[in-house]
């Protein structure tokens, strides 16, 4: 039997190539989240085999093995992680297994699984593609899955999940001269727990789906769900010899959180073309589905997410069910050594919405309304007036040079990186006061404000004046006593009066006039201060027209690279950059009369430097060398009330093994930040006084 089976393993490998990809990951410090705030053990093992049988019969196989407790994301595996089974010739293309796949440009489908960020939407199922001819393609998928995501980028483990059944079917026509149509039907299914809605709902000041979801149901009616989606989606893809053109359209009829079907849509466009030497793209979105749980899709993001490490730490988080946006890109080669390339992205919301209050003899009315319209100039130029504010804006503008000089020696890239974004935006409230007199309103707050300064300042007054004439009063009757009666003891009515006052109360009579005169002052001094701080509060209380809550930051970076290859085939490699970043959580109020009230917000400001110094060698191996600081400044009411300056230093080693194998160990400490990948998001704790070791492999 044995025999059997080794000759039937024999054919079975004669007839298959088979290749294995084997990564690992080792790590042990101490995390660091928070800020710095919170210090941790921190630890994780992950490996990852990739075995890929390539079989002569047109079939494949491809599996993926994991064992990774604990992964740096996600919960512990062990066993199989990922399969599929795949058959294709001339006619047919048949999966089975995992499916991860891309239609179009992932307006509605697309299915993609990066460990980098712990994103996997695919499904267990089955795609089969059917090529009619070399113009006419149809396709259907069919499967179910689960889809883990997190509300917050920051959790190691994710706290959402939905459930997902979903059917596809669809046609790609390429015409001879008209370039290329596809069109595709897609039915979802995703049910969503009860235990679900509740953390949609406690989200209700930061989305717009949790908003809507917490002003429409209440706590007591949560339950399961199942939530239906039918879209349909279109593309048309043309190419000719001045330009290349794409644009997608997908419409979608889903229905909301324990709700009613809603009707959404994305639009996506892009035109490419060489004019003149210059290289210029276009691009544009328009999605605007903001009740839809997005779980298949992954469109264009319309944004330069950054290559440098400063810069990736802080990439703007696009919101794929509500964002409207542009991106134009030009390059340009200046000469055979030179490069320009520069980069302007616009992003932002499709409302900005505002409180109205009012009151009436019912009480205090607040009432959600919406601007009307949105100016996209102004918008792009980011003046962050109120309408502006709410939309949530995002401007990205950069521009970078690179090339060779020295006889190719030197490889430079210097690059310039501009920020702005509003990325949190919780209201703004307007109060009516109706048909009020504002000027009397005004008046008559003040007249109030002063009438209870002058009335508590005149008691502390009045307190000192009596216990004045009572400490005159007290010495008064010594110096009588002496006068009148002649019983001095040898002594003049001053003197007497003096020694009789200190023997009485263990201080001198002027010693007591000085330390009443200063803590009259003191108690004056502190009253008036917290006279003043309620007072402000009970103008502005009283008084306000507007009041924000947002938070913006403003990101400059200067990402700069250069390598030197030296004669002997060594090289020698830099990054160095800087970043200036200025963050404001904005909690002003307006008041009737113009003035600002700013107490209540918040300033920060960081400058970091990141520097890496890398040698390679002839045999293969490197050695890099790790800076990163950071100063950070917080501010509040124009106060500097905390200055922090913090560094982070490592070492890093690695030797190519062999022409598939490389090793890579790390001692030291590491910045966390965040890491992107087609606007996904997830934050790496930071890492202090650890050891990271990675293998990879592929045989």
């Amino acid at each position: 039997m044995k025999k059997i089976l080794i000759l039937i393993l024999t054919i079975i490998f004669s007839q298959t190539d088979v290749n294995f990809s084997l990564e690992s990951k080792f790590g042990e410090g101490i995390s660091i989240k928070n800020s710095g705030s919170t210090e941790e053990q921190y630890n994780y093992f992950e490996n990852l085999l990739d075995v890929n049988f390539q079989f002569k019969s047109g079939t494949s196989l491809w599996s993926q093995l994991e064992y990774s407790d604990p992964p740096i994301f996600g919960s512990p595996k062990n066993g199989l992680n990922k399969f599929y089974f795949q058959y294709s010739n001339d006619d047919i293309d048949i999966k089975i297994g995992d499916i991860y796949t891309l239609y179009g440009n992932g307006l509605s489908l697309n299915m993609i699984n990066d460990q980098n960020v712990d994103i996997d939407n695919s499904i267990k199922g089955l795609e089969f593609n059917f090529y009619s001819n070399d113009q006419l393609k149809l396709f259907s998928l069919i499967g179910k899955g689960r889809y883990d995501y997190r509300s917050n980028p920051a959790m190691i483990v994710p706290d959402r999940w939905i459930y997902n059944t979903v059917y596809t079917t669809g046609l790609e026509y390429m015409f001879r001269d008209l370039g290329t149509f596809q069109a595709y039907f897609l039915n979802q299914s995703s049910e969503i727990s009860q235990e679900m809605m509740i953390l949609y709902n406690n989200e209700h000041l930061d989305t717009r789906i949790g908003k809507e979801f917490y002003n429409r149901i209440a706590y007591e009616d949560f339950r399961d769900d199942t939530l239906e989606s039918k879209i349909k989606n279109m593309s048309w893809y043309y190419s000719n010899n001045l330009f290349d053109f794409i644009i997608e359209y997908s419409k979608n009829n889903y229905s909301k959180l324990l709700g009613d079907e809603e009707l959404g849509y994305k639009l996506y466009s892009s035109i490419s073309t060489y004019l003149g030497g210059f290289g210029i793209t276009y691009e544009y979105k328009d999605y605007n589905e903001p009740y839809y749980i997005q779980s298949l899709s992954g469109a264009p993001i319309v944004y330069r997410e950054s290559t440098s490490i400063l810069s990736s730490r802080y990439n703007h988080s696009i919101n794929f069910g509500d964002e409207i946006g542009h991106q134009l890109e030009v390059q340009y080669s200046v000469n055979d050594n030179l490069n320009w390339m520069l980069n302007l992205a616009q992003a932002n919301s499709h409302i900005g919405e505002y409180y109205e209050i009012s009151s009436d003899s019912s009480g205090i009315n607040k009432i959600l309304k919406e601007f009307k319209h949105s100016n996209p100039l102004s918008l792009i130029s980011m003046n962050y007036n109120d309408e502006d504010i709410a939309y949530k804006p995002f401007r990205q503008f950069y521009t970078e040079f690179s090339g060779y000089a020295v006889s190719g020696n030197l490889f430079y890239q210097i690059g310039f990186d501009h920020i702005e974004e509003v990325y949190k935006y919780h209201n703004t409230e307007y109060m009516d006061f109706g048909n009020i007199d504002i000027n009397q309103l005004i008046n008559s707050v003040d007249i109030e404000i002063d009438s209870i300064i002058n009335y508590e300042l005149g008691l502390i007054n009045n307190q000192y004046e009596n216990d004045v004439n009572d400490l005159n009063y007290i010495y008064q009757n010594y110096y009588d006593f002496c006068y009148l009666w002649n019983i001095c003891e040898g002594l003049t009515p001053e003197e007497y009066a003096e020694n009789s006052f200190e023997n009485d109360f263990n201080i001198s009579f002027h010693d007591s006039l000085n330390s009443l005169d200063i803590n009259f002052n003191n108690n004056l001094s502190n009253k008036e201060e917290e006279l003043n701080n309620e007072m402000l509060d009970y103008r502005r209380d009283q008084l306000y027209l507007k009041k924000y809550s947002y938070e913006k930051q403003d990101l400059i970076t200067i990402p700069t690279r250069f390598s030197w290859k030296f004669s002997n085939g060594t090289s020698l490699s830099t990054y160095w950059e800087h970043q200036w970043r200025n963050v404001e959580m904005n909690h002003n109020y307006v008041l009737l009369d113009g003035t600002i009230d700013g107490r209540t917000t918040n300033v920060e400001k960081y400058y970091n430097q990141y520097i890496s110094l890398s040698y390679r060698s002839m045999s293969k191996w490197s050695i890099t060398y790790f800076y990163d600081s950071e100063l950070h400044e917080k501010k509040l009411n124009g106060v500097i009330w905390s200055e922090e300056f913090n560094t982070w230093t490592g070492i890093d080693f690695s030797i190519d093994m062999n022409s598939n194998s490389q090793l890579s160990i790390f001692y030291g400490s590491q910045k966390g930040g965040r890491v992107c990948a087609n606007g996904i998001c997830a934050d790496q704790p930071g890492f202090k006084d650890g050891f990271k070791l990675t293998y990879r492999s592929f045989f």
